[in-house]
This record gives C-alpha cells, structure tokens and sequence, in this order.
C-alpha cells in the first residue's frame, strides 16, 4: 500500500507513479506528478503533502503546474487566504513570466483587504500582458479607489490605445483622470476626443465645460 492508503485507489496506470513516489521521496518529478494527480483525482488534502516534498525539493519551480500555485489552489478553496496569497507571491517574485498567478494574487490580495498590494499585482501582470484590456481597466479602477490619479490616468491612456469598445467612454474616463492627476490640457484634448465621437455625450459636455469654468444652462 502506498503513502495515504492510496495504490488501491489508483487505476493501474498510475500505480507506477504512485510506486515510485512512495520508494523515492526526494524524486522531484515523482512527487510533483502524484500531487498534480491526486488533484485530477479530487483529493486534494492528500495531494497536500506530495506537493509540499516537491516544493521543498525544488523550491525554484514556479511553472503553473508547480507546487506553488497548486497549493495555493488549494489554500483557497480551504479559504486559507494568507497561505495562498504567501505561495503565489513567492511564485511571481521567481517567475517573470508567469501571468494568471499574478492575477489570482491580486484577487487573494483584494479578499484580504489589501487594495494596495492588490494593484501591485496588477501592475506587474501589465508587464506581462499589456494587451489585454480589461486587465489595465481593473488596475485603473483600483488606482482610483487608492486616490492615485497618475496611475489611473496611465492605465486609461493604455485603455485608449487598445481599441476600446466605447471609445467616447474611454476618452471622457481618461479626461477625467488627467484632470485629477493635474493635467488640464490633457484632460481637455481627451474630453475633446470623446465629443468627436460622441457629440451629444452629456458628461463630456460637462466636463468640457467645467475645464473652461463655464456651467451649462
């Protein structure tokens, strides 16, 4: 019998796996495999302690199938929140590349409370992936929840180069930004944009206005 009772468990093509897990604890490969199985298998709390002998044989593997963010996986669903948020920021502070852990990490940070750290996060999977669109309009929206004008307004110039779907909405939402960030000039040809292309957007008008400090009728 294997490490948790678990050969019998097994169908016949994975006791070998399961075999040299057990004979060979400090077998990376193994211990890693049997822990990515026991997960597929829906057993994660025995899938627990293969990935932490992995983790602990091999503590600079942070691909996407790799201890880290597995055991955050399961962190999370056990609403183990610290621990998941501690495996994938040690994950993403190793791996560059690695982008949807970066973006479970904000959304443990943000559940924690951590609005700060989430944008962190964030701002690091732009480095990324700095197409993707809705990603730079979440950081935006955090930046202005944190009273960081200048990143919102970054994040929103990025947005309107991405060929947003509301393009008037984009350009008003950027005007708005440059103009908290204090750059009125930026924020007047941003709102000016917006009403090319949406002469009769009441918002834009407003704020069109308010640059010139004039009020509407």
């Amino acid at each position: 019998m294997g490490a948790h009772g678990g050969d019998r468990d097994l169908p016949a093509t994975r006791i070998s796996v399961a075999e040299r897990a057990r004979r060979n604890p400090g077998d990376f490969p193994a211990q890693l495999a049997m822990g990515q199985q026991l997960l597929r298998d829906g057993r994660p709390a025995d899938a627990v302690a293969y990935l932490e002998r992995a983790q602990a044989l091999f503590p600079e593997y942070t691909e996407d199938d790799g201890p880290h963010r597995l055991l955050a996986r399961i962190a999370r669903e056990r609403g183990d929140l610290r621990r998941a948020e501690r495996e994938l920021t040690a994950m993403t502070a190793i791996n560059e590349r690695t982008y949807e852990a970066r973006i479970e990490l904000a959304d443990v940070r943000l559940a924690l409370g951590d609005t700060a750290g989430a944008a962190r996060a964030l701002e690091s999977a732009t480095y990324v992936d700095p197409t993707d669109l809705a990603l730079h309009d979440r950081l935006a929206a955090l930046a202005r929840a944190l009273g960081d004008p200048r990143t919102e307004a970054r994040e929103r110039r990025a947005i309107v180069a991405l060929d947003p779907a509301d393009p008037a909405d984009a350009y008003y939402r950027l005007a708005r930004a440059e103009l908290a960030a204090g750059n009125p000039d930026a924020a007047r040809r941003a709102v000016l944009r917006a009403l090319e292309l949406a002469p009769a957007f009441d918002a834009a008008l407003d704020l069109l206005l308010e640059l010139r400090g004039e009020k509407r009728e």
